[in-house]
């Protein structure tokens, strides 16, 4: 039996298709042959790889009766008979070998599509996590400038008062001048009774400090409540004696409200 004929029965037996003498030739020969091994296992791989790309089916008996009669090798009344069988099952396995590639292909094509998709989704992720940096971002702006207009709103309010209060004639009006822990800062204030409001350009409070009013009366000072450096006030009180006759008002840095004055920063201009 020449080497072309033992090719040709590598499909056969790959598929478990050989028996009798041409099993027991090819399984002889097989032993000493590494193209012949290498053949037979191509063909196994090939009709694995078919036989896993396809879902599972139970054959009836009848079916698989009838399949394993047609791929098995028949003896013809010809010397070629057996060389007829071994070229279909050849036929068959370079069917299965394009079928093969086929998926392979299919697979390759797909796999590329799936990186793809997790390319576009990572961006989008991205795209979500800057979104999300410039929303806290303008949040926190926004925060800044509800305060910031809170505290204007105060201002104005307080100021609307104080103008009111200025167009009282029974109102009295006071300037103030910066001492040296206040160089350059001035101011005003103006009171009727209890009513009273004040404007300054002192520095605005560091953290732990308050600015404390001072009523002078009988030129001694009486304390008249805490502010901050725009005169809006921070803790009401007043310990100035009922009917007692205002001469001025003065202002000290304190770091809580104090009876008796500490930091001068504002006492009233001549």
């Amino acid at each position: 039996m020449s080497h072309q004929e033992f090719d040709e029965l590598a499909s056969l037996h790959a598929l478990g298709a050989l028996d009798g003498e041409d099993l027991a030739r090819f399984t002889s020969h097989l032993a000493g042959c590494e193209e012949c091994r290498r053949a037979v296992a191509e063909h196994e791989k090939a009709a694995e790889a078919l036989a896993l790309s396809l879902a599972p089916v139970r054959p009836s008996p009848a079916v698989k009766e009838g399949l394993l009669d047609r791929v098995r090798p028949r003896r013809a009344s010809s010397p070629f008979g057996w060389k007829i069988s071994a070229a279909a099952c050849l036929l068959a396995a370079v069917a299965l070998g394009f079928l093969y590639s086929g998926a392979r292909s299919e697979m390759k094509s797909r796999e590329i599509e799936v990186l793809k998709v997790q390319e576009e989704l990572a961006e989008a992720r991205r795209g979500t996590d800057r979104l999300l940096v410039q929303i806290r971002a303008a949040t926190g702006k926004v925060d800044d400038l509800e305060k910031q207009l809170a505290s204007h709103r105060k201002d104005l309010e307080r100021l609307a008062r104080m103008d009111a209060l200025i167009r009282d004639i029974q109102s009295q009006i006071q300037p103030f001048k910066g001492t040296d822990l206040a160089k350059g800062a001035e101011g005003r204030i103006v009171w009727k009774g209890k009513e009273l409001y004040w404007t300054s350009t002192l520095p605005p409070l560091v953290a732990g400090k308050v600015y404390e009013l001072w009523a002078l009366v009988d030129d001694k000072p009486v304390p008249a409540g805490t502010y901050d450096a725009k005169g809006n006030l921070i803790a009401a009180y007043w310990k100035v004696p009922e009917g007692a006759a205002i001469k001025g008002f003065a202002i000290s840095l304190e770091d809580k409200a104090v009876d008796a004055p500490t930091q001068v920063v504002m006492l009233p201009a001549q």
